[in-house]
């Protein structure tokens, strides 16, 4: 995400350096002054400019928080996973105990049963 800021970042700086320049070379003294509509028309650019990296910027950040919660709820996943296999084997050990035990292991299950 910081590479993501910091490239936001470097072309906010670099547009408005442009635009500095481009201002400065409009505004020379052998030439005249940039027309009203013109001035108007850069700032409302330099503003659109402006709100699109700003909702750049908010998507990467949205981005990187559904990033870590998905990450956060592939390891609960996971260790879930984890849980259910070890009680399966567990399971299966005690099973094959009582299917292994014969009628011993049949009455205890009946008994467990009722």
């Amino acid at each position: 995400m910081s590479s993501h800021l910091s490239s936001i970042s470097l072309i906010t700086q670099v547009l408005r350096q442009s635009l500095s320049k481009l201002r400065e070379a409009g505004n020379t003294t052998d030439q005249p002054s940039q027309p009203l509509q013109l001035r108007h028309k850069t700032a409302r650019e330099e503003l659109d400019v402006a709100r699109r990296l700003e909702i750049y910027r908010r998507e990467v950040e949205l981005e990187e928080e559904v990033r870590e919660v998905l990450d956060e709820r592939q390891q609960d996943y996971e260790a879930q996973s984890k849980r259910y296999e070890k009680e399966l084997a567990e399971w299966k050990a005690e099973h094959k105990k009582r299917v292994s035990g014969g009628k011993e292991g049949r009455k205890s299950e009946l008994e467990m049963l009722s």
